[in-house]
């Protein structure tokens, strides 16, 4: 794990943080991943189209929300580089030269991040919600406290 976005001084647009992992790790496939109410937005990004050629997308179910709705989200040559991956289908290396945005169906609960860092915020339990290791990262690097 890399502190790049929580170390940045200015306001860390996606596209600025991409730059910076690509520029640190120049060999490395980059996939930035996020539900699909999220991508529903991802057209209003900073930079939006120079970011979906500089890293690869795996875009989740959330609860309420439909995979298909972010096929709606795009036009032309992005929606045409979307792969439905099936139920815990892995992605293959021959998959990057076609597509560059994976739509990822999975069982998950019913809880955002903002909800989570609002917990933490409190300082309550987030055990139920996060696996341990990523319980144990939040709290040695003290994320979400302010």
């Amino acid at each position: 794990p890399c502190s790049i976005e929580i170390d940045a001084e200015e306001k860390s647009y996606s596209i600025i943080m991409i730059k910076r992992i690509k520029k640190l790790y120049p060999k490395s496939w980059i996939f930035f991943i996020l539900g699909v109410d999220g991508f529903l937005e991802v057209d209003t990004w900073k930079d939006y189209e120079q970011l979906l050629e500089q890293c690869f997308f795996v875009v989740i179910s959330r609860p309420g929300y439909l995979l298909n709705e972010a096929k709606k989200t795009l036009e032309g040559k992005y929606r045409e580089q979307m792969y439905k991956l099936a139920k815990s289908e892995v992605i293959k290396d021959e998959m990057l030269l076609s597509f560059r945005i994976f739509l990822l169906p999975i069982d998950a609960l019913d809880i955002a991040s903002t909800e989570i860092r609002g917990i933490i915020k409190r300082g309550d339990s987030i055990k139920d919600m996060v696996s341990e290791r990523v319980e144990d990262y939040i709290r040695e690097n003290r994320l979400y406290r302010e």
